[in-house]
């Protein structure tokens, strides 16, 4: 097999208008070949970054072979509107900052998995990682809690917890030129109870190991709300990032993002915190999540997840 690889696959329907969509995928395998102690990696980039970046096919094909992974990453819905320009969103494709895009990242790698098991490869489902900066943080966040059964490691740089351009509209710098941008997301009814991760982690209990730093002057995030957060979930380790953890090589800011360099951080990470164990199957169980307005269901039965929803009756 080649090591590195590029898919058009079918993705899930659009949830808000029910229309088929394609997007693209992207992963690399160990140089030496896939073996049962191969694990994977799932790579989710906020804004500003994507799975073209040099950095994410760098950390792509690094870590692919020093920590025998299979690193994944996917164009996922709206990503191109998180980009340094300015483009016009639709109802076809948007930012959604929650679902559409937790959906397409968890899909990417159950696609990656069909493709080992059709070449009858077996791998360590005991170590599927997700790490992620900033929204890509959130996002593991959300993937972690729609498949609670598929991920193992979640290393946050930064994640805050709630979408923040759900909030307020973002300042684009192009060129000369300052362009305040709003997000349609912003305009729809928005899934509190989804959304925020305080209340969406105390719906389910988690099994993933998470490691998350968070600067200590994050404006995005303030790290004593962070840190309760994180108090509250089962195996979450928190590290507040201050000015005396500042060493100019892992760390060069206390503020959003840290100023980290993503492999040094990621391979600090795994030295101090792989102590996962060894699983040769993966079982995912159809999945609900509850709010006041839907009942959620993350069904598994096929290779890829089925996302549907029920709006409750209150009456």
């Amino acid at each position: 097999m080649e090591n590195h690889y590029e898919f058009e696959i079918s993705g899930h329907h659009n949830i808000y208008t029910n229309n088929p969509r394609k997007y693209n995928i992207y992963f690399s395998t160990p140089s030496a070949g896939v073996n049962e102690y191969t694990g994977i990696l799932l790579l989710i980039p906020g804004y500003g970054g994507h799975s073209n970046s040099n950095i994410y096919r760098k950390m792509r094909t690094q870590f692919a072979d020093e920590h025998n992974l299979v690193c994944v990453q996917c164009d996922y819905f709206g990503q191109e509107f998180m980009q340094q320009e300015v483009l016009e969103e639709n109802i076809e494709n948007f930012n959604d900052m929650s679902f559409m895009q937790a959906i397409d990242n968890i899909n990417a790698v159950l696609f990656v998995v069909s493709i080992l098991k059709k070449q009858s490869l077996t791998i360590n489902y005991g170590k599927v990682i997700l790490y992620g900066q900033s929204h890509g943080a959130y996002l593991s966040y959300l993937c972690n809690a729609f498949a609670p059964d598929l991920f193992t490691m979640l290393i946050d740089n930064s994640s805050y917890l709630y979408p923040i351009y759900l909030l307020s509209n973002r300042n684009l710098q192009v060129g000369n030129k300052v362009s305040n941008f709003h997000y349609i997301a912003a305009d729809y009814p928005k899934e509190n109870e989804i959304f925020y991760l305080p209340v969406l982690y105390s719906k389910f209990k988690n099994q993933c190991k998470i490691v998350s730093y968070n600067g200590s002057d994050d404006p995005m995030v303030p790290w004593d709300s962070k840190a309760k957060f994180c108090q509250n979930i089962h195996q979450c380790h928190f590290e507040l990032i201050t000015a005396d953890k500042i060493d100019g090589l892992m760390f060069k800011s206390t503020a959003h993002g840290l100023g980290a360099d993503f492999i040094y951080l990621f391979n600090h990470t795994l030295v101090h915190h792989d102590d996962l164990e060894r699983k040769n199957e993966l079982n995912l169980q159809t999945f609900f999540l509850q709010t006041n307005e839907h009942r959620f269901e993350l069904n598994y039965d096929t290779d890829l997840l089925q996302f549907s929803a029920l709006i409750l009756s209150n009456s």
